[in-house]
């Protein structure tokens, strides 16, 4: 009819169809982006609402529980806000003022052993590119965050909405999965998308409570170790190295350079202490607090897990880099199960 194929003009519809589909999913990317966020946050509060479930001496239902959590997280955050907040956000405002003077004055020098004196050019070559990038990316945002609260009215909208989000996944999420079966009639179908769920749930929920775990335990440890060694600027280094053990793998390889490189260019002259520090700390964290947080694992090769750091870089930024790992370990779930059917193991 008027000349045109059945099967092409279906083919064509169909590349359309996707082309709209993924074109809808980068416009709506940050509301994604939020949802994601917010299914994170459900696992990792899931086992302590579990926990207030089975251990209180009455019968609770399950939205009281999970206000009992809500309300004992927000008061554990806001008096971790209040003990070192503040002096948090004062050592950024200092950092922040004192990296323009440092890229600025080129006679300052870094400390360095008689051995690195040779490699001096290069050094400081990259420790000024470190502290721009740094100063670039990270602490102006710190620096003028009161300034620009009406403008990222959204993005506090957004914030405000990953605990409700989370709320309502932990509280409706039976029905959520019931919902999803429901929409397959044939029983292979349903038996596949059912051990495709419980796996992708072990997954997440395993995954994002131990990295949660590692980034608190690189905070405590790192503080405490500036604390003692008197590194300048020392809580604000440890936040930045927790946080970035978000990362996997180039996550606390850049936390350890942006604490060595700003404490040298500092003047803190004991800055191979802090390199001695980090690799101990690895070694400790690689073979100790990571198999027992991590005990089962995402399953996924190192090789692997740098590779989708880099490409989720390039893709989508922070986001891209720190839903790497889960989405690869996904997509060899989703791999084996359709090799191997229900059975997969």
């Amino acid at each position: 009819m008027l000349g045109l194929d059945p099967k092409a003009a279906r083919a064509t519809w169909t590349v359309a169809a996707i082309i709209a589909f993924f074109w809808l999913l980068y416009t709506a990317r940050e509301a994604i982006l939020v949802f994601i966020i917010a299914t994170l946050l459900a696992y990792m509060i899931a086992p302590i609402v579990d926990f207030v479930n089975r251990h209180t001496g009455w019968r609770l239902p399950l939205w009281a529980s999970m206000v009992i959590v809500y309300v004992f997280l927000v008061a554990a955050v806001v008096s971790g806000a209040l003990t070192l907040g503040g002096r948090i956000v004062e050592e950024a405002g200092l950092l922040a003022l004192r990296i323009p003077q440092l890229l600025s004055d080129k006679s300052t020098t870094l400390p360095l052993p008689h051995w690195l004196e040779i490699y001096r050019p290069q050094i400081e070559a990259f420790a000024r590119t470190q502290l721009g990038s740094l100063a670039d990316y990270a602490l102006p945002a710190l620096q003028t965050a009161g300034k620009s609260l009406l403008a990222g009215l959204a993005h506090l909208l957004y914030i405000i909405l990953v605990p409700i989000l989370s709320f309502f996944f932990l509280l409706d999420a039976k029905q959520i999965r019931a919902s999803l079966l429901e929409m397959f009639h044939d029983d292979d179908q349903r038996r596949l998308l059912q051990k495709f769920m419980e796996e992708v749930h072990k997954l997440l929920g395993h995954y994002i409570r131990a990295l949660f775990g590692l980034a608190t335990a690189a905070f405590i440890f790192y503080a405490l170790f500036f604390e003692i060694a008197g590194v300048p600027y020392a809580l604000l280094l440890a936040l930045i190295a927790g946080v970035l053990e978000f990362i996997p793998v180039a996550g606390p390889l850049l936390g350890a350079v942006i604490a060595t490189v700003v404490a040298a260019a500092s003047g803190y002259t004991h800055w191979g202490a802090m390199v001695i520090f980090f690799a101990l700390y690895r070694i400790f964290q690689d073979y100790v607090i990571q198999p027992y947080l991590m005990s089962s694992g995402v399953e996924v090769h190192p090789i692997a897990v740098l590779f989708g750091v880099l490409a989720g870089e390039q893709i989508a930024g922070v986001p891209g880099m720190l839903l790497s790992v889960p989405l690869m370990a996904i997509a060899r779930i989703l791999y084996r199960l359709a090799l191997h059917g229900v059975d997969a193991e």
